[in-house]
């Protein structure tokens, strides 16, 4: 070893220049003392940094349980995700819906929805509303992804031009772009309907289900998406009565989206054994005035 070329050099020296074997030995006792004590310095830097590694992987596998664990929260029937993407993960296709919960940090919006609704600037309908191609119309993510920023932009400027403020306006572009990705990543061979919608005395209240493959809805202001387990449900009623009250056994079970969250309802013809959510649409808000409020929606619909 090095260290011990370098003592026999140093014994060489010291015996040329007439040290005595005592100091000698005294000097073998010091510089053995010396390496063990460098060993001892690597044995324990070794052991820090085996712990360190180790401590760090128990982290990452720990905030990989804990997001597991957050997924797989239950809102009646939905599955409580942290974001869209978790939408693709396996355990998703056990439940008839996901549900991402999203804090309103927009301003009211309800007096500029309210005035639209009014003016009949989104015609007729009280919609806006374009068409996508999943992946069976285009060759590349990155194809899909430009189609569905244009018509985006396109379908929200319409929406700015009638009188919605730019900063709800680049909200809704982002849930078109982030939604309709992860939708056509969830079933690639279908199509996309991309609605903007103003609800109000139009609203379906009745409970019922989607005969299609899925919709995605955001409620930007007022009140949000009612919806049930099956559990609760008359489906005899639900078939051929047209009264809400005999539909739904335990009404103290109906479930609730909030303002801002986004929410996905699979329908009867989803691709999984748990599809067909039953929902239906609030009980109409009214001002002090007695008017409606009407609500801002984006739905996507998977068809």
């Amino acid at each position: 070893p090095l260290w011990l070329r370098r003592f026999g050099a140093s014994l060489l020296r010291h015996f040329s220049t007439g040290i005595t074997p005592s100091s000698t030995l005294n000097m073998l006792a010091s510089h053995s003392s010396s390496v063990k004590k460098w060993q001892l310095k690597k044995k324990i830097a070794g052991q820090n940094a085996t712990w360190a590694y180790t401590n760090a992987r128990h982290q990452k596998e720990n905030a990989s349980r804990n997001k597991l664990a957050s997924a797989r929260t239950l809102l009646g029937p939905a599955l409580v995700c942290n974001a869209v993407e978790d939408w693709l993960r396996p355990e998703c296709s056990t439940y008839r819906a996901m549900y991402v919960p999203r804090p309103q940090t927009w301003s009211n919006v309800q007096h500029y929805v309210d005035k639209i609704a009014q003016s009949g600037a989104f015609g007729r309908e009280q919609s806006l509303e374009a068409q996508v191609d999943t992946f069976r119309g285009h060759s590349s993510e990155q194809l899909l992804a430009e189609e569905l920023a244009w018509k985006a932009q396109h379908l929200v400027g319409k929406a700015i031009h009638a009188g919605l403020p730019t900063w709800i306006g680049s909200l809704i572009e982002e849930d078109f772009k982030n939604i309709g990705m992860i939708l056509a990543k969830m079933v690639p061979n279908s199509k996309m309907a991309f609605k903007l919608d103003i609800m109000g005395a139009n609203a379906c209240k009745r409970w019922h289900q989607d005969r299609y493959v899925g919709r995605a809805v955001v409620s930007y202001n007022c009140c949000a998406t009612e919806f049930i387990d099956h559990a609760y449900v008359d489906f005899w009623e639900l078939k051929n009565c047209g009264n809400n009250d005999c539909i739904i056994r335990d009404n103290s079970q109906v479930c609730s989206a909030n303002t801002g969250d986004v929410f996905f309802m699979k329908g009867t013809t989803f691709p999984s054994a748990k599809n067909g959510l039953v929902h239906r649409s609030p009980e109409k808000r009214l001002h002090a005035d007695g008017n409606v409020k009407n609500r801002l929606l984006l739905k996507v619909d998977l068809m």
